[in-house]
């Protein structure tokens, strides 16, 4: 079974980043991000009290030393069933050092994680979080620049991801990945994406599929 948009039966696509909230958080911001200048952008968000946002979108990123050492998130709410809204996480079971790599090489991140697996197997936690909304931990489908709150309501492990010690830097695997491709529609109806951003999104997915 699938949803109306979906053009893969069976199919539940995650994409998972490393910051467990959206500083935009809805789609009519980022709507008006994309279509005003950037200085009037920045006047409207300020004119409207949203600045903390604007510090959010300024605030200097922290690049990692490894991919496979820190969590990632959904960030964008997921339906679980009829009456339960959910965040997905997914925890690197354990921080140990890794294997250093010169961070001004482009692709150091990469270049880090074939070390790594190279010497072996990397195991993640996949979690739920519950939505449990109240006046003192928010928890909003609408607004993804809300961080859901994990002491309201800790991640709880449902599963674990496997990645077996592997060479992956290879031609093969170079050319599977310029074919793998994400569509937040590819979803079960018990675990269909919501809220405002889901939804820009899958519109814009299936226009990009019209028109290609």
């Amino acid at each position: 079974d699938k949803i109306p948009e979906s053009t893969e039966p069976r199919s539940q696509d995650f994409l998972l980043v490393s910051s467990p909230s959206v500083a935009l958080g809805t789609a009519k911001l980022l709507r008006d991000s994309l279509r005003d200048s950037p200085a009037v952008f920045k006047t409207k968000m300020v004119v409207k009290g949203k600045w903390r946002r604007l510090k959010a979108l300024s605030k200097p990123r922290i690049v990692p030393s490894s991919l496979l050492n820190i969590p990632f998130y959904s960030a964008l709410p997921f339906a679980f069933g009829e009456a339960m809204a959910v965040k997905y996480v997914l925890m690197p079971t354990r921080t140990a050092p890794v294997p250093r790599v010169k961070p001004v090489l482009d692709d150091f991140l990469t270049t880090q994680a074939q070390a790594q697996l190279h010497c072996e197997d990397v195991t993640f936690d996949f979690a739920i979080q519950a939505r449990r909304d109240t006046p003192e931990h928010p928890m909003p489908v609408e607004d993804a620049s809300v961080r859901w709150s994990e002491v309201a309501s800790p991640p709880v492990t449902v599963a674990r991801l496997t990645l077996p010690r592997q060479s992956f830097r290879t031609a093969e695997r170079a050319v599977l990945a310029d074919k793998l491709v994400f569509d937040a529609s590819h979803a079960l109806p018990a675990h269909r994406p919501i809220g405002s951003l889901h939804r820009a999104g899958m519109a814009m997915y299936q226009a990009d599929h019209r028109t290609s």
